[in-house]
């Protein structure tokens, strides 16, 4: 009988522009979102190398004329300085990156690592475009996945016990011994599969198109996660065809639902996040390097006989190196200092709100959705903090390594810049509590297809 139900509700979808209209919306959406994730990921690859335009020489063209330098030959007293040794630090495209790229315009990509950056100005330019791309994101797979496929599966499966109800066929249906949970599972069997088949296919394609053999152990995760999602909704949509008898009741309570999970939730704990813990404020940040810089320039022998004396070399200055460099070292140094506290508490504001964001999250299915998603894919702010934190350290590396020749006005020795490191950004590994939070997806769908049997159960016995 169920396989009646099943060719019943084929035929069903087959003849219907309005259900065809709906899939082929899903299928342009993703398909988009994949052709816009390609692009997005070849450019960013086209990033990587690329010299920005904020350095003046390339590392390359510094070392060589250090080597010149040390080989006897003149160059100018602003070649070969400590403080104009820098490296590009880009970020690269997550490994599935451009499945969630969608806001990836929120968020600072590169660097400059040089001796005139302290932390507090290393990302003070963020590839930003219109406002209204800001506030919304771009169209990527994520949001295709996360907000198009429930909708799309409500819409075609919320009427499928209330139509049979209001046309009066659920009692002869009853009578020939068909169950209101076949003619659920039935609608919603086709329906879950064309809109899953349609999500996975044009992952799928994305996957193949960039030619990256390490992605497929992400893609895996991702697609699991992916299917635990549509499964959820899947209960969702027979709870509610389930609870209404009226088609226009079934449509309003799947909205409403659709409405209160993808939307109110999520803006409600966001809300509650920042609103909890409140980042410190942007203005005291730079407000407090402006001054400590300022202040620091009006102490430099001061503070350079103090750092000479913390760092003592038998090393003699060299001849015309201008005092500017040693002025703009010692200066960053105050900065660091003086900003490391507000720094430190914008780490920890954002550690504070990922707890509570988590803690919370586990009443918000979609979230929780939302969260692998994106985390798998290698995207969002987690990602970008973890850049940061990199950053930052090799900042630090490269300001111990110049300083003592550049407070003691000498270039380095090629053997000490070839000790410097360039940038290396080192990717994150798949949160290890991903396959919990796809286990309480399942959870969460269990709940709702166990409520959706009773609903069923009480049809049964009054199908009218």
């Amino acid at each position: 009988m169920f396989g009646t139900l099943l060719a019943r509700e084929i035929r069903r979808l087959a003849s219907s522009p309005v259900q065809w209209g709906l899939l082929l919306l899903l299928a342009a959406a993703a398909a988009w979102a994949v052709g816009s994730g390609l692009e997005w990921r070849e450019t960013k690859l086209a990033e990587q190398t690329l010299v920005p335009g904020e350095m003046s020489e390339r590392p390359e063209e510094w070392m060589g004329a250090l080597e010149k330098a040390e080989a006897g030959e003149s160059i100018s007293p602003f070649q070969a300085q400590p403080m104009a040794l820098g490296f590009p630090a880009i970020l690269p495209p997550g490994p599935l990156g451009d499945f969630s790229f969608g806001r990836d315009a929120l968020y600072p990509h590169y660097a400059i690592v040089q001796g005139w950056r302290n932390s507090a100005s290393l990302f003070r330019r963020y590839e930003v475009e219109g406002p209204t791309t800001l506030a919304t994101g771009r169209l990527d797979l994520t949001f295709v996945v996360v907000v198009l496929l429930p909708l799309v599966l409500i819409l075609l499966g919320f009427d499928s016990l209330s139509a049979e109800r209001e046309n009066k066929r659920l009692p002869l249906l009853l009578v020939q011994g068909v169950r209101p949970g076949s003619i659920v599972a039935a609608r919603l069997s086709v329906a879950a599969t064309a809109t899953w088949a349609i999500v996975a296919i044009a992952a799928g394609v994305g996957l193949l198109l960039a030619d990256a053999p390490e992605r497929v152990a992400r893609f895996a995760v991702w697609w699991s996660a992916m299917t635990a999602y549509c499964l959820f909704w899947v209960a969702i949509v027979a709870l509610v065809a389930a609870s209404f008898r009226r088609q226009t009741n079934a449509a309003l309570a799947a909205l409403g639902a659709w409405i209160g999970l993808v939307v109110v939730i999520p803006s409600g704990v966001q809300f509650a996040t920042a609103a909890l813990h409140p980042p410190p404020s942007q203005v005291e940040l730079l407000t407090s390097a402006r001054r400590a810089e300022a202040e620091a320039r009006q102490h430099i022998e001061e503070r350079a006989e103090i750092y000479m004396a913390e760092h003592p070399s038998d090393e003699a200055p060299a001849e015309g190196v201008p005092g500017f460099y040693r002025a703009a070292y010692l200066a960053n140094l105050d900065v660091e200092e003086r900003t490391a506290p507000l720094l430190d508490a914008f780490e920890e504001s954002h550690a504070a709100q990922d707890r509570l964001a988590d803690s919370l999250q586990l009443f918000s299915p979609v979230m929780v959705a939302h969260d692998i998603l994106t985390s798998v894919s290698g995207a969002g702010f987690g990602r970008t903090a973890a850049f940061q934190q990199q950053v930052r350290r090799h900042l630090q590396i490269l300001l111990d390594a110049i300083g003592p020749a550049t407070v003691g006005q000498r270039r380095l020795s090629v053997a000490e810049a070839r000790a410097i490191p360039a940038f290396e950004y080192s990717e994150p590994a798949i949160p290890q509590g991903t396959w919990r939070w796809i286990g309480l997806l399942l959870g969460w769908t269990a709940v709702a297809s166990v409520l959706a049997m009773r609903r069923l159960a009480g049809v049964r016995k009054n199908p009218l």
